[in-house]
């Protein structure tokens, strides 16, 4: 392949190709800007090391539609009040630490929309439920799920799923005097937020439907607004500053414990950057249905102690700790809390129900069964009761003892379930809504919410870096390419330049890998792959031009080697007189003039084409040039400016090197043609060397001018007449080493006479 370069053309080459890296690095950067993410940034991210996940973090999971998956084609997006009311006085109970609510809670008595933001938000979360149920309905109809005869009643469904939401739209806008139990409730617990508020928003997914970031805050021209989850832990910190700097907005937040900063840079949005759980990981999680049972089976162990009273099954114990006794004091207080809450009452309340599990303790595993089952068992034992008393003692014992069997079972599964929910509530951040279940799919509403407080919790953020320091890497990284690739072959350099985009592509995945911080490797990689593109074109343009031009000038004038060498050597012919040492011959063919003076003309031209390919076919075996024709008079030059561009990489006349002998290639070329030519014989030589001046001509190589043509010329007509076949200059027998010579002396002129010399070749 062609590599002409001078130093001039290596400098356009790498500016042009530099050049292309920077347009390519905006244009991606203005593509990609945002950051824009896709699926190879998530591929990424599932191969970094996962973030901590927070144990304080607890999801509690609703349970939304119908029982059965696959004819779950409506979705309930509520819980009623008086579950969010259960919800918050378990985890008052538990001591947890925070409740945020992500889930609509019906009929609120409150008629809570107080701002255009929350009006917005309300319609747009009922219509688009409204929206995906009825589409819901039609695809389950146009795919079969639902036959025909069952349509009626999903679409009687939707009509009264459609009524609930006009209920729960009104009992956000209608205020009402009465507090209800979730206001109550929330109200004891002291720190749940309900979405919806004031200046909420929902987390945004990115255009390809994948939620990639979250924003605690809400920025925006005259709008501002907290995320419930940061505004639950904003405590948690000695300050929380947003700031704004030259690479956007950022969220510093400032630990009490040793004033450390986490910094969180925002998009124009304010969001930033998430780190999701890894696969093996995943926030502690409790269905909703767990809580809800836990106080159904709290009810329902009540009913069974207060049905066994009547079997006199705590005669034996201190009236202070019957568990009825203690459950309803509990209770009582529960309610006295309600009515009024402060913390005193609620230490109380608490207290009250663990006294409350204490009597259970005691009661279920206590001495007390066995004493009454003992006094049961004497009596029946005695002698002194008939059959028919026998069998109702006997009848009272085994009651006694189902009921004491039933109790222990509804107090083990009980207690089960309030330790469970102890250790997995106790001072947690807890999330209400729907969830699921840690599957593959996209993060619920809860869930983003979860991942946002981990993060804020942990400090684990990804950093996009600026865009000046990703134009700055990118150029740096096209730079040191584009300085590689001045000196390379147009294939090398494409196939380098993949290899070179290819590996910065992996090494800033790799860096993103190690640090967090995205640097799009698409944005390095399109501008190394641009200069690589557009540094081989660049050379293949010029060389194309290039090897026209050599063809041009030397067109059958060398041989395929030589003219490949040419190409290799990179330099460009010169278009000008050059003026170089060079040994001239002069080849005269006088049975050509014969025939040209005498003969027939078709003959002679003839003879003289003959002798055309003849002398030229040695001519370029030997790496001279045909340099003119006279006639029956041709002229070769050696030490041609091609001769010594094809030579110079070799070193053959540089500094130190052997120096390029003009007169030694021609008597080669004269050795061998005498040798092996049959024509040759026919033919006189004359031969001189000095400065001659080279002149391009298309499709002939150079003419050459200078004293040395015209001695040569001379020589070889004066050659015929003294009878030999060669004649040379004092200057060429000097140069010709150990070749047999005899000096002639030839007249010239009227000056006098000339000494010149007859070369035996070949010798005798």
């Amino acid at each position: 392949m062609v590599i002409y370069f001078t130093k001039k053309l290596k400098i356009i080459r790498f500016f042009i190709s530099l050049g292309t890296a920077l347009l390519c690095t905006l244009g991606m950067s203005k593509l990609l800007s945002g950051p824009r993410l896709g699926p190879y940034y998530d591929f990424l991210t599932e191969h970094r090391r996962p973030p901590p996940v927070s144990g304080e973090i607890a999801l509690i999971e609703t349970e939304t539609g119908t029982a059965d998956p696959q004819r779950d084609f409506f979705t309930q997006y509520f819980i009623e009040p008086e579950t969010a009311a259960s919800v918050l006085m378990t985890l008052t109970e538990t001591e947890a630490s925070v409740l945020i609510i992500q889930v609509p809670v019906v009929g609120l008595s409150s008629g809570g929309v107080r701002s255009a933001a929350e009006l917005v938000f309300r319609f747009d979360e009922e219509f688009g439920l409204l929206k995906g149920n009825i589409l819901n309905l039609f695809e389950a109809i146009r795919i079969g799920s639902i036959p025909p005869s069952e349509a009626p009643a999903y679409v009687g469904e939707l009509v009264n799923l459609t009524e609930q939401g006009k209920d729960r739209l009104l009992s956000s806008f209608v205020p009402q005097e009465e507090t209800g139990a979730f206001e109550k409730a929330a109200a004891v617990f002291g720190r749940a937020w309900k979405t919806g508020g004031a200046g909420y928003f929902k987390p945004k997914p990115d255009s390809d439907g994948v939620l990639r970031r979250m924003a605690p805050v809400l920025l925006g021209e005259g709008v501002y607004g907290e995320h419930p989850v940061y505004t639950a832990l904003k405590e948690r910190y000695q300050k929380t500053d947003m700031e704004y700097t030259e690479d956007g907005p950022i969220l510093r937040l400032v630990k009490f414990r040793d004033g450390e900063s986490i910094v969180f840079p925002l998009d124009d949005e304010g969001a930033f950057l998430i780190e999701k759980p890894g696969k093996n990981q995943d926030f502690n999680r409790a269905p909703l249905s767990l809580i809800l049972g836990y106080e159904e089976a709290d009810k329902e162990l009540y009913r069974l102690l207060a049905a066994a009273a009547s079997l006199g099954v705590y005669g034996g114990l201190d009236p202070e700790k019957y568990p009825p006794v203690l459950y309803e004091y509990a209770h009582s207080l529960r309610e006295e809390l309600l009515r009024e809450p402060d913390e005193e009452k609620k230490r109380r309340w608490i207290e009250g129900r663990e006294a409350y599990f204490i009597s259970l303790e005691d009661f279920c595993y206590g001495p007390g069964e066995m004493t009454l089952v003992s006094g049961y068992e004497e009596r029946i034992a005695s002698k002194t009761l008939d059959e028919a008393e026998s069998r109702r003692l006997r009848d009272l014992r085994d009651g006694l003892i189902r009921t004491f069997r039933d109790i222990r079972e509804k107090y083990n599964a009980l207690v089960e379930t309030r330790i469970s929910l102890k250790s997995l509530l106790y001072g947690s951040f807890c999330i209400l809504g729907p969830g699921n279940g840690g599957g593959a799919q996209s993060p619920t509403e809860a869930e983003a919410s979860a991942i946002l407080a981990n993060s804020l919790l942990s400090g684990s953020v990804i950093r996009a870096v600026p865009d000046r320091y990703v134009l700055f890497w990118s150029l740096v990284s096209a730079l040191t390419l584009c300085f590689c690739l001045v000196r390379f072959a147009p294939i090398l350099s494409l196939g380098i330049g993949f290899f070179f985009s290819l590996l910065i592509g992996l090494i800033f995945s790799g860096s993103f890998l190690l640090s967090a911080r995205w640097i799009d490797p698409f944005i390095p990689l399109t501008a190394a792959l641009g200069a690589a593109v557009s540094s081989t074109l660049v050379i293949l343009i010029i060389n194309r031009r290039f090897a026209g031009l050599v063809r041009q000038i030397y067109g059958g004038s060398l041989t395929p080697a030589y003219l490949k060498a040419l190409f290799r050597s990179g330099e460009s012919p010169a278009l000008g007189p050059v003026v170089v040492p060079a040994a001239v011959i002069a080849v005269r063919n006088d049975p050509l003039a014969s025939l040209e003076n005498q003969g027939d003309p078709r003959e002679a031209a003839r003879n003289g084409a003959a002798f055309r390919e003849e002398l030229a076919r040695w001519c370029i075996k030997a790496g001279g040039i045909m340099a003119g024709w006279e006639g029956n008079t041709a002229l070769i030059a050696f030490g041609s400016p091609p001769e010594r561009t094809i030579l110079k990489p070799r070193g053959r006349h540089s500094s130190g090197g052997e120096p390029l002998n003009p007169v030694v290639q021609a008597l080669k070329f004269l050795d061998a043609l005498l040798r092996g030519s049959p024509r040759g014989g026919a033919w006189y030589f004359g031969i001189d060397v000095g400065e001659c001046g080279f002149v391009p001509v298309s499709g002939s190589g150079y003419q050459v001018y200078g004293p040395p043509v015209a001695c040569s010329r001379l020589l070889s007509k004066f050659a015929p007449r003294y009878h030999v076949p060669i004649l040379v200059t004092k200057a060429v027998q000097e140069k010709a080493g150990s070749i047999p010579v005899r000096a002639i002396r030839i007249p010239v002129g009227t000056k006098g006479s000339r000494i010149f010399y007859t070369l035996l070749i070949p010798p005798p």
